[in-house]
């Protein structure tokens, strides 16, 4: 194990490390052909030896400090045109999906004349077994920033993948139609939607949700990679009437039967207020019920 003094070098993530190893190799200095194998720490021993032991004529400080500019300014988050944010739950997780599910596909470019290889990402960052849109959203950076593709190509994916996640976003009556806070509806959302056709076997596996607030999330992220704009508007319809019918039976279902004898002027005349409403008898008596209630309760706190 090197000491602390012999480790110039202390890079505090893989992708730094590996950024690190690109530029020495750069500078035609030997790295090991194994390098991207070694664990973390090994990565930091093994760039710090190289710069220590070089014939460079530049001190090892500003070999240092030149190499840490260089990663700081390789951030791909620093340039303009990369729109995404780690705070956008619903962009990350749509942007994750669709490169997971297009990872063999060219998509149309409007600045060129040929299409564009998605495959020019760094794909195999994107780990499928990933669950937290933290994870998800440090694997998308990985796949724009590990790999030997043009600036100017990265940025022409980029606006690509931003034209087709406004097509996307614009359409909010799926979101309207979730309750965040309803953790019931969200979990038969999920599941209604893994029923359906128009959901992929693969796009099901991506979004299994693990931990609270997830099932919102998981069931936004589905709904937003179907492809066909007609399959959601038809699909979401037969949502919200299937989701009425439930929460209409679940009512329902939690109501006891009731025997209760009147007159047949009473039976008119709440006969009458039915025909009045368009209602059911039994909603009727329940809500004339509730009414004198509040009617109590009120003359109750007039008199205190």
């Amino acid at each position: 194990m090197a000491n602390s003094n012999e480790c110039w070098i202390n890079a505090q993530s893989e992708r730094e490390a590996n950024f690190y190893a690109k530029q020495l190799q750069l500078f035609e200095l030997d790295i090991y052909d194994d390098f991207l194998k070694e664990t973390l720490d090994n990565k930091n021993i093994i760039l710090s030896k190289t710069i220590k032991h070089d014939k460079l004529s530049s001190g090892i400080s500003n070999i240092v400090k030149k190499l840490k500019t260089l990663y700081e300014q390789s951030k791909i988050d620093n340039y303009d045109w990369f729109w995404l944010d780690s705070n956008q739950t619903r962009a990350i997780n749509w942007k994750w999906g669709y490169l997971q599910l297009n990872k063999q596909v060219r998509i149309n470019s409007r600045y060129r004349k040929n299409d564009i290889d998605l495959d020019k990402l760094n794909i195999a960052a994107l780990k499928s077994s990933s669950h937290t849109p933290e994870e998800r959203y440090n694997q998308i950076i990985r796949s724009f920033e590990e790999n030997s593709t043009s600036l100017q190509t990265l940025e022409e994916i980029e606006n690509e993948l931003l034209f087709k996640w406004h097509k996307v976003k614009d359409h909010n009556e799926f979101v309207s139609f979730l309750d965040i806070n309803n953790d019931i509806q969200c979990k038969w959302v999920i599941e209604h939607l893994n029923k359906q056709r128009a959901v992929s076997r693969k796009l099901k596996s991506l979004f299994k949700p693990t931990f609270d607030k997830d099932n919102y999330w998981c069931a936004i992220a589905i709904f937003d990679l179907i492809d066909d704009i007609r399959d959601k508007e038809l699909l979401l319809i037969k949502m919200r009437k299937a989701w009425t019918q439930k929460k209409y039976r679940s009512k329902e279902n939690s109501k006891k039967a009731q025997t209760i004898s009147m007159s047949p002027d009473t039976k008119r005349k709440l006969d009458e207020i039915v025909a009045q409403t368009d209602g059911k008898i039994c909603d009727t008596i329940e809500r004339l019920i509730n009414e004198e209630y509040k009617q109590l309760n009120r003359k109750h706190s007039y008199r205190d």
